[in-house]
Parts: C-alpha cells; structure tokens; sequence
C-alpha cells in the first residue's frame, strides 16, 4: 500500500515537473557587460561561448562571429511556458580583438500558452 501511495504521489508531482531545453552557449548580460574593445579576444569568447555560429573573415582582415543562444521552459502539467533566445554579432580587427562599435546583442522571447 506504501508502494502505491508513493507511486501516486511521484505521478502527480511529475505532472508540474518543467521541462527545459536550450541551443548554444548561454549568453548573459554580465558577460557582455564585461566585454572590452581593443583587449576581449574572439580566442576568449570561444572558452566561455564555444565557436560561434558563425564566423567570416572579410578582405580586411576584420572577423565577423555570431553566436545564438535559446532556452525553452515549458510547463508539462498547464502546457504553457517560455522562450528566450539571445545573439550576439561582434567584430574583431585582424589581431582578433574585439572593435569598440561592434557590439550588437539582441534578445527576445515569448510567452506560449
């Protein structure tokens, strides 16, 4: 009857359990509040990010890296839940430091019901 009873109640709790994924390295706001043109690597970015989505080195020698992250909470009991994605797209000059008006973040996300 315990068995049962215990059975019952981890049912039930796993019924409100959330149910998280996510793509990419996250990407936070003290990360990029820590950024510092002219000294931040793209070498350093990879260790706390990993490699970027994307990455272009033009003619100039200039290096182009996008990275994208994204998380997805949902609610496995009301069936609602959240999606937050965030990207960052920097540039850094031909020694593979970070150029000082590069610096473009965006971030979104939405509620599902």
């Amino acid at each position: 009857m315990k068995f049962l009873i215990c059975f019952i109640l981890l049912f039930i709790l796993s019924a409100c359990a959330m149910n998280i994924t996510s793509g990419g390295g996250e990407i936070t706001t003290k990360q990029l509040m820590s950024l510092k043109p002219g000294v931040t690597t793209l070498d350093e970015l990879k260790l706390i990010w990993g490699d970027p989505q994307t990455e272009m080195t033009g003619a100039d020698g200039k290096t182009h890296a996008s990275w994208h992250y994204s998380t997805t909470t949902l609610n496995s009991f009301g069936g609602d839940g959240r999606n937050v994605s965030r990207s960052a797209n920097l540039e850094f000059d031909e020694n593979g430091k970070l150029i000082d008006d590069s610096i473009n973040f965006r971030q979104g996300g939405y509620k599902m019901k």
